[in-house]
């Protein structure tokens, strides 16, 4: 039987190093972890960084949603507004009452929720 060439012989050689490298850092690893609790992860500087940027990632998704929401309300109030001097008036004067005692209720139910 012929020897196998040099190249199978070399391969072989480099994955078998490869395999010995990690399994060597996987148990490196596995040993180190065993040191860890979670009083020692959250007194660890990277994690207080990574928790101060999630909050930070979270108030600013509350930040946009309130404005994306204040600007439907501002839309809907200015919508509603525009409709006011084309709707009828309830008496003589001219005036909608109705419709601005509706808005008034409604700027007021909205300025009381978001103040709470």
């Amino acid at each position: 039987e012929a020897p196998p060439p040099m190249r199978a012989l070399l391969a072989r050689s480099c994955w078998r190093r490869v395999r010995e490298r990690a399994a060597s850092e996987a148990r490196y690893v596995w040993h180190r972890r065993q040191g860890y609790s979670l009083t020692s992860l959250r007194r660890s500087p990277p994690l207080i960084l990574l928790a101060a940027w999630h909050t930070y990632g979270v108030w600013l998704a509350f930040c946009a949603i309130v404005c994306m929401a204040g600007n439907t309300f501002l839309s809907w109030y200015i919508g509603w507004y525009g409709k006011v001097p084309t709707e009828g008036s309830s008496d003589d004067s001219g005036f909608p009452y109705q419709c601005f005692f509706a808005i008034f209720f409604r700027s007021w139910l909205l300025v009381h929720v978001t103040s709470e």
